[in-house]
C-alpha cells in the first residue's frame, strides 16, 4: 500500500515538473538585447548585442531605435554571426542639441518576439561658432 502512495505520488510529481518545463519554454523571451553602456554622450558609437534561443536561416534581427516620445530614430536589420545565435550592431545618435539628454529604447525583434533595453545620451558638442572679421 505504501509503495503504491509513493509511486502515485512520483507521478503527480513528475507530472508537474514537465509542466512547469513546459511553461518555462513557451514563456521565455526567445531573444535578449544590450547595449554596452547605460550611458553615451556626443559622437560615442552605441553597440547593441544580444542572442537568439533558437537559429532560423535566414531570419534576421530587427533592431529600432526610438526617441523619448516614441518616435521612431532608425531601424536595421542584422544578420546572426557567422551562423552562431549571437547578434551585433553599432550606430550613431546625431546631434539633438547642446546639453540636451535624452532617454532612448532599443528594441530587438526576431521570429516574432521582442526585447527591449535603454540608454541615456547627452549632447556636450558645443554649439558651432561663426568667427567674423573684426571690424
Amino acid at each position: 500500500m505504501k509503495t503504491l502512495h509513493l509511486s502515485i505520488i512520483v507521478s503527480i510529481l513528475s507530472g508537474i515538473g514537465i509542466l512547469i518545463a513546459i511553461l518555462l519554454v513557451f514563456t521565455s523571451n526567445q531573444i535578449t538585447i544590450k547595449t554596452d553602456w547605460s550611458s553615451y554622450a556626443n559622437s560615442e558609437t552605441i553597440s547593441v548585442s544580444g542572442q537568439v534561443n533558437h537559429v532560423l536561416s535566414n531570419e534576421k534581427v530587427w533592431i529600432q531605435v526610438f526617441y523619448p516620445n516614441g518616435e521612431l530614430y532608425n531601424s536595421t536589420k542584422v544578420s546572426l554571426i557567422d551562423n552562431s545565435n549571437l547578434y551585433a550592431c553599432q550606430f550613431n545618435i546625431k546631434p539633438l542639441g547642446y546639453g540636451t539628454t535624452n532617454i532612448f529604447t532599443v528594441k530587438a525583434t526576431y521570429d516574432g518576439n521582442t526585447a527591449s533595453t535603454s540608454f541615456d545620451y547627452r549632447d556636450n558638442r558645443y554649439p558651432g561658432l561663426t568667427l567674423r572679421p573684426s571690424p
